[in-house]
């Protein structure tokens, strides 16, 4: 910079030039993501059952002094929708971005018991095209406690021949057997 000025005579002056140099940050870039599941509890027993659904968000925030851009969520939890957005174009530092997909608990769920676990990272590029991803988030979803139960109904059939109502030798007895899974 250079300073000009006119004295009291009319002449004009300069300064002669100063210069400064203010360092620059470098480039630092973050990721995070927070990941939630909310159970839509059809039956209000606290745990999931077959059938019903579990809603995930994903809040992904740039904690970085970069723009990102290409910023997705990945999740490899086999039978999860697709996470909508596909990605966003791009995320200013401290910007956060939401994501969204839902899950059906299925019968494989309930049988392996205990809980669904399931973890998600976010992904993106850095302005250089180098990548960077968050740390994973897990949540962990309770399902219904096993319930095993069977019930057996045996029933018999009398090829009653000569129609006295009583089994006599030679007569068959076709017995059925129906067996329920009642847990």
């Amino acid at each position: 910079a250079v300073a000009k000025g006119a004295g009291p005579g009319g002449g004009a002056t300069t300064s002669a030039p100063d210069t400064t140099d203010t360092d620059v940050a470098p480039p630092a870039p973050g990721l995070s993501i927070d990941k939630v599941a909310v159970l839509d509890d059809d039956n209000d027993n606290g745990a999931a059952d077959k059938g019903e659904t579990i809603g995930y968000t994903f809040t992904v925030q740039n904690t970085g002094n970069v723009t990102l851009s290409g910023v997705k969520v990945v999740d490899l939890l086999p039978g999860l929708s697709a996470v909508s957005p596909v990605s966003v174009a791009t995320l200013a530092p401290g910007a956060q971005a939401v994501f969204t997909a839902s899950y059906e608990v299925t019968q494989d769920d309930v049988d392996g018991g205990g809980s669904i676990d399931n973890s998600a990272t976010a992904s993106a590029k850095t302005p250089g095209d180098a990548d960077v991803s968050s740390a994973p988030d897990t949540t962990s979803t309770n399902l219904v406690p096993g319930a095993p139960g069977i019930v057996l109904d045996k029933k018999s059939a009398l090829d009653d021949e000569n129609g006295n109502g009583k089994a006599d030798v030679g007569e068959e007895i076709t017995y059925t057997f129906e067996v329920e899974n009642t847990g």
